[in-house]
């Protein structure tokens, strides 16, 4: 059965060519199975019409397999939808505990420039608000004694971790404070240092 009729169809055909739609096929049982069907005008050696091919193939299988991907689909966007919310209350704790804590907080680049700091840092080195410390070089503006950084980083490199390594810092106004610095090396997918 073809929506229209066969003779709107062959009409189509007519004028553009070729027709092509899904139908519902008839097995000799009776029984209805999706089918596919394409009709091309036939034309002799003077472009004169002369008649029609009709191509008709059984797509049941094909339509149970793209049900199958659709019922896989909804259950992959289904868990990675579980994911992401599992994945925002996870930042979102982290993000609390962050801003919550009473200890100063951040993370730098490879370079030592400051990716996000928490108030408690904010506060700590003297500044009025966390945009003004964002990009600065934390080695160069904060350290008394930026010659520490290789120690620092040589030991950094060599375990992944420091705990309460000794530092005097200065803050905005040029006071100084010593601090206990425990850090640990940022890594991407692969193993390498980005922070």
């Amino acid at each position: 059965e073809v929506k229209g009729g066969l003779e709107q169809a062959l009409s189509l055909t007519e004028k553009t060519g070729r027709f092509e739609a899904g139908i519902m096929g008839k097995r000799r049982s009776g029984e209805l199975f999706p089918a596919h069907l394409t009709i091309t005008l036939r034309k002799d050696e003077l472009g004169n019409p002369i008649g029609f091919v009709a191509i008709s193939k059984d797509v049941t299988q094909q339509k149970l397999l793209e049900k199958e991907l659709q019922h896989y689909t909804s259950a992959l966007e289904k868990m990675v939808e579980e994911r992401t919310q599992a994945l925002k209350a996870t930042e979102e704790r982290y993000r609390s505990l962050f801003e919550s804590t009473k200890d100063a907080v951040f993370i730098c680049d490879k370079e030592d420039r400051f990716l996000d700091i928490n108030q408690a840092g904010v506060e700590l080195f003297g500044y009025p608000a966390k945009e003004e410390i964002l990009n600065k070089d934390f080695v160069s503006t904060f350290y008394v004694n930026p010659q520490v950084r290789q120690t620092f980083q040589e030991a950094m490199t060599r375990t992944g971790f420091i705990k309460d390594f000794e530092l005097e810092l200065k803050r905005k106004d040029g006071s100084r404070l010593v601090a206990l610095m425990t850090c640990s090396l940022g890594l991407d997918e692969k193993g390498n240092i980005i922070g």
